[in-house]
């Protein structure tokens, strides 16, 4: 009796044994659909942290390309600004030199002019003193 006692005993264990079992296995069950999500997810994550890392390197290129543009830009203008300055240079430096000769001319005329009224002042002071010394002796 003893040993029937011992398997009715062992009997019931088996049979709590069996539920809780059951329970493992349904746990296991629902860590593995876990799992599985959290693998999905994962993998979401994942292929949106290469697609950023391709946008990242997207927008490298194009600020490389756009400083490239704008130093380039720079370049350029630069380049203008001094062409535009020796020609400006150079403009000036011909009016200053046709400015010079046309003052130059003047400067003769107004010389010729000041020399032409001292002959003139020269001869009415000759006639003068001619026409005085011919009134003297008549």
């Amino acid at each position: 009796m003893a040993s029937e006692v011992e398997i009715a005993k062992n009997q019931v264990e088996i049979s709590n044994l069996k539920g809780d079992i059951q329970k493992i296995d349904e746990s296991i069950e629902k860590i593995g659909e876990a799992t599985s999500q959290i693998s999905k997810l994962l993998a979401v994550h994942d292929n949106r942290l290469d697609a950023g890392d391709e946008a990242d390197e997207e927008i490298k290129k194009d600020i490389k390309v756009l400083h490239q543009r704008i130093t380039e830009g720079a370049k350029e203008v630069v380049s203008a600004i001094h062409t535009s300055e020796k020609s400006i240079n150079e403009t000036a430096t011909i009016q200053h030199t046709k400015m010079s000769q046309e003052i130059n001319k003047l400067d003769m005329k107004v010389n010729k002019l000041e020399q032409y009224k001292w002959y003139v002042m020269g001869i009415i002071a000759t006639v003068a003193g001619g026409l005085g010394l011919l009134g003297y002796f008549m």
